[in-house]
């Protein structure tokens, strides 16, 4: 096991280990927690910096080779034995590898942290045992560099809430609620006796390290999240109006491990972020668990560096219900690490009669080395299952079937969805603008279990890969 020391103009740095999964991931989703055999430690630093810095990474192991990644940074460094020296000039996250990516140090480069006023509900340096923070309207939550709180946050029905710091939540204390852990607390329990609402209990596990729950004018910077016992970061339930910037997401070695998910929420922008988490890094998914219908849209995911060691790195998921998300831009994106699927769009049954619209990809880069598929459009039935052990060494290049492409939707049709009319599922104006794979003309592939979706206006423009009509 690889173990570094870390300088930054000459200053130490505190080294921080979180567990996550070991690559290359190929075991079949058994709905219960994983086995630590099946993980291994990550390492992070954070720090911030108002002007070019230097930093010294040291790995004292030893090392052949290495690399830093996002590899379109080319970031300027110079190795001297053991060390490499870097120059960083600006806010960043990166990842420096020896020799692959085991053991991998993940850099958290920021902005200075501007402490807030007023109502600030404030943790400094140390371990904290908080279990579960609960956010009310106008309130600050503040976690200083050095701090590791272990706990959740949870807002609902809260407006003008802020979550700030470079300090780190973690949720390790938790058992994920469908498999008890010897000596760990069940979140759900405590939730309950604090009046979180019952709603969330429905499916046993679901929780998250932090959750907005029908909240408005929400601004989350700066901090990291640690060893969630389901998805990380869960915006849910009619939310509107937030902002994630900068927020580092790591350790998520738990099964459906996700890092962000936005469900049923509008007016969400995500940018300047780094996740690395063991199934789903970004998804957008609708109604899902919402209890009524309800639409996603307004989205924006921008300058984000996403690691994923099994599941889909970017993913628009139509849940439960019929639904619509569109509007969603996804922008100045770079996937260093996955094994399954970068890109994808599923229609899952039970949600047919949904419309997917107005999405684009811009700027996405794939420093991958090995995954399954580049990108996935699926119109997924009972006949079709998704939890089934596919991982393949090479990408599969499936065709798009010439019928499936350019085929027009009523705007009829399309405006009866919103009233829950019964149509096809339709797939419509989904761009893909500057996308960078490191493979020789990978094909889009779309699986369409049950011949009831429509597609239409599928562009890709300035891409390495192809749109297959043959």
């Amino acid at each position: 096991m690889k173990t570094y020391k870390v300088k930054l103009n000459g200053k130490e740095l505190n080294i921080y280990t979180t567990r996550v999964s070991a690559m290359p991931f190929n075991k079949v989703f058994d709905g219960v927690q994983r086995p630590i055999d099946q993980t291994e430690v990550a390492y992070f630093v954070t720090a911030d910096i108002s002007a070019s810095a230097i930093m010294e990474i040291t790995v004292n192991e030893g090392f052949e080779n290495y690399e830093n990644r996002p590899l379109e940074y080319n970031l300027s460094d110079h190795r001297e034995s053991n060390t490499v020296r870097l120059t960083i000039d600006k806010p960043m996250q990166f990842t420096f590898e020896a020799d692959g990516f085991h053991n991998a140090l993940h850099i958290f480069i920021n902005e200075p942290s501007i402490k807030p006023n007023g109502d600030v509900l404030y943790y400094g340096k140390g371990e904290h045992n908080a279990g579960l923070i609960w956010l009310e309207s106008g309130q600050t939550l503040y976690l200083e560099e050095g701090a590791r709180v272990y706990g959740i946050i949870y807002a609902k029905d809260a407006t003008d809430v802020k979550i700030a710091g470079r300090g780190i939540i973690d949720s390790s204390i938790y058992r994920r609620g469908d498999d008890p852990k010897e000596g760990s607390a069940d979140v759900f329990d405590e939730m309950e006796r604090m009046g979180a609402p019952v709603e969330l209990k429905e499916k046993g596990h679901l929780c998250s390290s932090i959750v907005l729950y029908n909240c408005k004018n929400v601004y989350v910077e700066g901090i990291t999240v640690v060893d969630s016992m389901f998805w990380a970061f869960t915006v849910r339930n009619h939310c509107e109006n937030i902002i994630i910037n900068n927020i580092k997401i790591i350790g998520q070695w738990r099964y459906n491990s996700d890092g962000i998910d936005i469900c049923a929420s509008k007016n969400v922008t995500i940018e300047n972020s780094f996740i690395r988490s063991f199934d789903d890094c970004f998804v957008a998914r609708a109604p899902y668990l919402t209890g009524e219908f309800k639409n996603v849209e307004n989205i924006k995911v921008k300058n984000c560096v996403l690691w994923c060691d099994w599941g889909k790195s970017i993913e628009i998921w139509c849940g439960d219900k019929p639904c619509a998300i569109r509007n969603i831009t996804f922008e100045d994106i770079y996937l260093i690490r996955l094994s399954y699927i970068g890109i994808n769009i599923t229609t899952w049954y039970g949600s047919e009669m949904s419309l997917v619209e107005n999405i684009v990809y811009k700027n996405i880069y794939f420093n991958c080395d090995s995954l399954d598929r580049y990108m996935n459009i699926l119109n997924q039935t009972e006949k079709t299952p998704i939890y089934v052990n596919r991982h393949k060494k090479e990408m599969q290049t499936v065709h798009i079937a010439p019928e499936k492409l350019g085929k027009a939707v009523g705007n009829q049709q399309v405006s009866k969805l919103d009233n829950m009319d019964e149509i096809k599922s339709c797939y419509r104006n989904i761009i893909f603008d500057n996308v960078h794979t490191n493979e020789e003309s990978p094909i889009i592939n779309i699986a369409d279990g049950d011949d009831n979706l429509e597609i239409y206006g599928i562009v890709a423009k300035g891409c390495d890969f192809v749109i297959s009509k043959t």
